[in-house]
């Protein structure tokens, strides 16, 4: 039957092409090389055999082969094992004491093997024909137990993997219980290391290349590559650790000092975290001046990180002649107890672009609840915009000549379900750095349209409804032709509505700023100044802006019960305004003697709770009702 050993030259033939595709698709990846760790057994132990049947004839080999043979063979078994823990996303559960006890059965394999010439347990080789022993079952038990532990870690998590790789492993399971099978019956039939080349050429043919995975300019793996395995591993049910890195200066650097320079500046850092974490670690770049690193290290040893961290970006970075501040920011994630998902560690990777302090800043403790208060309001204002718990209120403005409800200022409110009354001073600054502001204000002005449209407000007595504009929201290129088309849609004119802007908003100088509020005049709009006395009080803007209402800030009139100063000041700018011809509207009334004080001052208008709190559109339109 010698012409059956034609199945080892086969056997290392296959396995030789798997290892050449394997060397060529990169073996960085951990999976790329456990899969090249199984091939590396199989094609060794196919060549002793092979080298065993050309050079028996001349020299008496059989002992050393099958000892070698058996020695690597039974390792084959538990590396497909390791290589399913892998694709399954549970690599980083296995600590020392499981990869202690997968390979303790091995130990006691090359015991039996160990002590085989005194026990003949194993085999016997008597007049050149091979004889297995009762011990060699216990490879057989090894193998078949690793088998059903892959098949048991393919269908528990089988929604972690995919379903090619699902049917990639049973189709590699099915070709070496074959090959096995066939063997065991029939010994003089060597098929099983050919029909174990198969299984592994079946994998290799779908395996990534690492080209596919990897940054063009980092050399890091990917932003893809990392959403992939961060949804895996929590499908998996891992708790691991991500760290997550953002260079601080990175907008500023694009601008500053142009393309090139920044990819220079990417690679010198990638290096760097590189020596920080170890050449072969789980980094990422998941772009715009973004990394990640995956691992399930202890506190400790994430504590030892960080301080090599601070380390390797203590001083700047020269790059072409420059010298760049090396500003990182860090957050360090357990998962899934800090973040349960992927669009969450993407969310802490985002909010870390809009944090600037100099040096290396670790964001953990009280630093890191911040961070996650933010998202977390920044979620519910996203969800909030189209489930309802973002709302409109409105607070009358009182006319105090007439006694009547004279306008009305809308006011953005946020009631999430889970987080309850979120304050406006709060999602507004929330929304202004996550850009959401934008939706927010169009959605303010919308529904501020829709309910003037419904005819009650006017029918109320209502002159007009004051919205606040965000210094962001000015920021944006076609804001008055948004406005214009939301006003068209629901038959609104711009009598019906008045800009209110704060005092800080008035002092910018941005081109972009400037033009949009000559566009917004030019369309009709009037403008009120809001919060004046918070800010620079700046007599320049309020007469270049050519404001229609100064809307004097509630704690001037609270200063001025205290204090005669304070009282001077109060009386003074009132008549100032009156003077120019201006409407004043006096925040913060809340007593009856507030009320009596401001308009025997001949102010027209005042707001505050002694009238009404903040109310909903229906409220809003009662309360008028009873007052017109």
């Amino acid at each position: 039957m010698k012409e059956l050993y034609v199945f080892y030259i086969a056997a290392v033939i296959v396995f030789g092409i798997c290892f050449v595709m394997l060397s060529d698709k990169g073996l960085s990846r951990r999976n790329n090389k456990l899969l090249f760790m199984v091939n590396l057994n199989g094609l060794l132990a196919s060549l002793i055999l092979e080298m065993n049947q050309i050079v028996s004839p001349f020299l008496d080999t059989n002992l050393i082969s099958l000892y070698l043979y058996h020695a690597i063979h039974v390792v084959f078994i538990v590396h497909v094992f390791l290589y399913a823990v892998d694709i399954c996303g549970r690599w980083y559960s296995f600590n020392k004491i499981k990869m202690a006890l997968t390979f303790a059965p091995i130990g006691i394999f090359y015991l039996i093997l160990l002590s085989n010439p005194l026990t003949k347990l194993a085999f016997t080789v008597e007049d050149g024909v091979y004889h297995r022993g009762n011990g060699i079952l216990v490879e057989y038990v090894i193998a078949i137990a690793f088998l059903i532990l892959t098949i048991y870690m393919i269908i528990k998590y089988h929604k972690a993997i995919g379903i090619r790789k699902v049917y990639e492993i049973i189709l590699f399971i099915i070709l070496s219980l074959i090959g096995v099978g066939i063997q065991f019956v029939y010994p003089e039939i060597k098929c099983e290391l050919f029909f174990e080349a198969v299984a592994v050429f079946s994998i290799c043919g779908f395996t990534e290349s690492e080209g596919q995975v990897r940054d063009p300019i980092t050399g890091l793996y990917n932003r893809a590559l990392f959403a992939s395995d961060v949804e895996q591993y929590i499908k998996a049910n891992v708790r691991y650790n991500v760290v997550l890195i953002r260079m601080a200066n990175f907008n500023h650097l694009n601008n500053a000092v142009g393309y090139n320079y920044v990819n220079d500046m990417l690679n010198i850092v990638s290096e760097k975290l590189k020596d920080t974490f170890g050449k072969g670690s789980s980094l990422y770049y998941l772009s715009g001046g973004g990394f990640a690193y995956i691992n399930n290290s202890s506190r400790e040893d994430m504590d030892e990180y960080i301080e090599k961290l601070k380390g390797q970006f203590g001083e700047a970075i020269q790059v072409g002649g420059y010298n760049i501040p090396a500003d990182i920011n860090v957050v360090c994630l357990r998962v899934p107890e800090d973040a349960d998902s992927l669009n969450n560690i993407l969310m802490f990777s985002d909010s870390l672009r809009r944090t600037y302090e100099h040096g290396v800043q670790v964001y953990k403790g009280e630093k890191l609840e911040t961070i996650n208060r933010k998202l977390k309001v920044e979620k519910a204002l996203q969800s909030g915009l189209t489930s309802g718990a973002y709302q409109v209120f409105y607070q009358p403005i009182y006319d105090n000549r007439t006694g009547k409800v004279h306008s009305a200022e809308a006011l953005s409110r946020l009631i999430d379900p889970e987080l309850g009354f979120i304050s406006p001073d709060e999602f507004i600054a929330v929304a202004e750095e996550s850009d959401l502001i934008f939706e927010v204000g169009e959605e303010m002005f919308r529904r501020v349209c829709q309910d003037i449209a419904k005819g009650d407000l006017r029918d109320c007595g209502i002159d007009f409804i004051e919205i606040n504009l965000s210094p962001v929201q000015l920021m944006k290129k076609n804001i008055a032709e948004d406005f214009k088309n939301i006003m068209k849609e629901y038959n609104v004119t711009t009598d019906d509505i008045n800009l209110e802007i704060t005092e800080s908003t008035a002092e910018r100088s941005e081109d972009i700023f400037i033009d949009n509020y000559i566009k917004l005049k030019d369309e009709g709009f009037s403008f009120s100044l809001d919060d004046y006395g918070t800010g620079l009080s700046n007599m320049s803007s309020i007469l270049n802006m050519q404001f229609k209402i100064i809307k004097i800030d509630k704690s001037i009139l609270w200063d001025a019960a205290k204090n005669q100063q304070a009282k001077i000041v109060f009386e003074g700018i009132s008549e100032m305004f009156q003077h120019m011809g201006l409407e004043i509207v006096t925040e913060g009334a809340e007593t009856k003697e507030q009320v009596d004080y401001i308009s025997g001052l001949g102010i027209e208008y005042c707001q505050g709770f002694y009238f009404s709190k903040p109310i909903p559109y229906g409220e809003f339109v009662e309360f008028c009702k009873k007052r017109a």
